[in-house]
């Protein structure tokens, strides 16, 4: 995979499957997805084409579901703690502060 380079962002570490950047994950796939920021505090900005968006706790229960209309995902309601959002292209995990 190779990484983009991006001076406003920079990349501080690669493998094989992700580039991980200051705040952001790269999914590694065709359609590539940029989740920021990471940590959240209350919204989370997905750009993709993705149509769906779903959260999981870490007990792998569903939290928040949405289709994706490109406008950052209020996420206020959760409480603290390791998520994962699913999209149409693949998992991230998120941390909500």
């Amino acid at each position: 995979m190779n990484c983009f380079q991006n001076p406003e962002l920079g990349i501080y570490s690669s493998d094989a499957n992700e580039c991980t950047l200051t705040d952001i994950e790269v999914a590694a796939d065709v359609n590539q997805e940029l989740v920021f920021p990471n940590p959240i505090t209350d919204k989370l900005t997905l750009l993709s084409d993705s149509k769906t968006v779903e959260v999981y706790n870490l007990q792998g229960l569903l939290e928040h579901s949405q289709v994706h209309n490109g406008i950052p995902i209020d996420l206020y309601n959760l409480v603290p703690g390791i998520y994962f959002l699913k999209t149409d292209y693949g998992v991230h995990k998120i941390i909500k502060q």
